[in-house]
């Protein structure tokens, strides 16, 4: 029987041929300067490792400036960047991606999930840095079926059962033994790293641009709030009538967060437009 294997997304090549490419949309569009991508640049003063470890650092730091709202808040881009962003999330729109076993679905999870899969994410780094070294000296991704000990490991494979599972919530209980399904065994290294980077998008960079613009509406008052974001989060629930319990395990956090977003915008017109009434008399 004939199988059809998914092309590799990542290899060293393409990850140094990604990071210059992403360092030019970052300078032609002005999100960062020439100055602070060549920091992060392998070899940069702020990029102090070596090899293939150095290009991983420099795609991990230039991804963190795309996902920067730091532009004039009447920027049309912006806008449609805030926008798109706030209705995938409000949607809980997955992020596709190509694997070694097949295409899947990398899910928005809810900040109960965000908080097993921030205990992970550490084993999971090792892991994305192995696939990019691994794929400069082996041709075919099958080899690396080999190397069971470190891609299979029940805390890399929990991680990515969790961010592949449907639903927000992890998805097993609280209380239950934990067992994730037999696909996730077959993951190599490279599988990691396209989940991982999927995994940033969805609820890094995503939350990184929503979150900037609930405090760039702060920043307009004399105060600004003291809560961090889950604080922030519990407020809204109750300010909503929503259990706080219910928004943190039920509602994706992206989700949670552009319902909020959507809320400061609806009180932003409303007062802007009290404003111009009360102006006009």
């Amino acid at each position: 029987m004939t199988t059809t294997r998914t092309p590799r997304q990542f290899t060293g090549t393409a990850l140094r041929a990604r990071c210059r490419s992403l360092r030019e949309q970052l300078l032609g569009q002005h999100i960062a300067t020439a100055e602070e991508l060549a920091g992060v640049w392998p070899g940069g003063p702020e990029n102090a490792l070596q090899g293939f470890d150095s290009w991983i650092e420099c795609y991990a730091q230039l991804t963190r400036f795309a996902g920067r709202l730091e532009r004039a808040a009447t920027s049309e881009t912006d806008h449609t960047l805030l926008e798109a962003t706030v209705r995938a999330a409000a949607a809980r729109q997955p992020v596709p991606v190509a694997l070694s076993i097949g295409e899947r679905l990398v899910h928005p999870k809810s900040a109960w999930a965000l908080s097993w899969l921030d205990a992970l994410d550490a084993m999971v780094q090792p892991v994305a840095r192995l696939a990019t070294e691994l794929a400069t000296v082996v041709e075919d991704p099958e080899e690396l079926r080999g190397m069971p000990a470190l891609a299979q490991g029940l805390a890399l494979r929990t991680w990515a059962w969790i961010l592949l599972s449907e639903g927000v919530d992890v998805p097993f209980p609280a209380d239950g033994a934990i067992e994730p399904p037999e696909y996730t065994a077959a993951l190599l290294p490279e599988d990691y790293l396209a989940i991982y980077v999927a995994h940033r998008r969805l609820h890094f960079e995503a939350i990184a641009l929503m979150a900037a613009a609930l405090a760039s509406d702060e920043a307009a008052g004399p105060e600004r709030s003291r809560l961090n974001l889950s604080g922030f989060l519990a407020g809204y629930a109750s300010e909503h009538g929503i259990a706080p319990s219910h928004l943190m395990r039920r509602w994706s956090f992206p989700e949670a967060l552009a319902a909020a977003v959507a809320s400061a915008e609806a009180h932003r017109v409303a007062k802007a437009n009290a404003k111009a009434k009360d102006g006009a008399r």
